[in-house]
């Protein structure tokens, strides 16, 4: 993206849209085994894959697992503070992460977000030093309540949790736009 001034100051922009590395937490098991502490490992059941960023998981692959999951997936990538940036400060800009978002750089958590639908940002500065690389996780939940935009609740199946709302359109997840 290109740089542009404001009020005085030079801001530039690096887009991460790209292929992000991806994995399904069916277990909900992330949280409590760390997986922002390291690279996403594969397990027996799902493997870490490959996702676009920006576009909605559930619509890019044709695994019911994927389609259908209710819950928190994970996405990761690695990336390189441009050497030019030393001195001054750097935000992660997310644009949308539905519904809700936790965020780490590294192994340190910068920011929650829930509002699927309106862009968050966390000044990385300390844990991202120019030249450096970073590892940037993101842990997405889908899940829709009462207190979501739009509302929903998690009804248990026999083949699952699924989501029951009342809007007339499917709950697309994920990173949507532009990180």
């Amino acid at each position: 993206l290109p740089s542009f001034g404001v009020q005085g100051f030079a801001i530039t922009r690096k887009a991460l849209d790209g292929l992000w590395r991806f994995r399904l937490d069916a277990d909900g098991v992330g949280r409590a085994e760390r997986w922002f502490a390291g690279p996403l490992r594969e397990t027996q059941d799902m493997a870490a894959q490959d996702m676009a960023v920006p576009a909605s998981y559930n619509d890019l692959l044709a695994d019911p697992r994927l389609r259908d999951h209710v819950g928190e997936v994970w996405y990761q990538r690695t990336v390189r503070v441009p050497r030019g940036w030393d001195g001054g400060r750097v935000v992660l800009y997310l644009e949308s992460a539905t519904h809700r978002a936790t965020v780490w750089v590294g192994d340190e958590e910068v920011v929650r977000h829930e509002g699927g639908y309106t862009p968050f940002e966390a000044d990385v500065t300390a844990v991202a030093r120019a030249g450096e690389l970073v590892r940037i996780t993101v842990c997405v939940d889908n899940t829709l309540s009462f207190q979501t935009i739009p509302p929903g609740v998690v009804e248990q199946t026999p083949a699952g949790p699924r989501q029951r709302y009342w809007h007339d359109f499917y709950n697309y997840a994920g990173l949507h736009r532009t990180v």
